[in-house]
């Protein structure tokens, strides 16, 4: 039997592995009880965060984008544009690793 680490935290980016959103890219800016906010400054937008199963997301990268997570959970604002410059850019670093 396979146990895969399903360990996300705050700051970190995932993509989604079902739903409609499946593939894409988003930020984690709060975990509980299973769950995490995930948003990506386009279709999910920091007012508006979508709440998803851990189980459904992959992790990509551990806590590169956790200063914006941490803004956002201090009510300081962050323009959406930010979010998803900041998204597009760990996406085009990854994939030229």
């Amino acid at each position: 039997m396979i146990i895969m680490d399903i360990s996300v935290s705050k700051g970190d980016l995932v993509i989604s592995k079902s739903c409609r959103d499946k593939g894409k890219y988003f930020l984690v800016i709060a975990v509980k009880n299973g769950t995490a906010q995930i948003i990506d400054g386009k279709t999910r937008k920091v007012t508006k965060p979508k709440t998803k199963n851990i189980k459904h997301l992959n992790k990509v990268s551990s806590a590169k984008l956790n200063d914006l997570a941490e803004r956002i959970q201090n009510g300081e604002t962050v323009g959406n544009k930010t979010i998803h410059q900041a998204i597009k850019a760990e996406k085009q670093k990854i994939q030229e690793d």
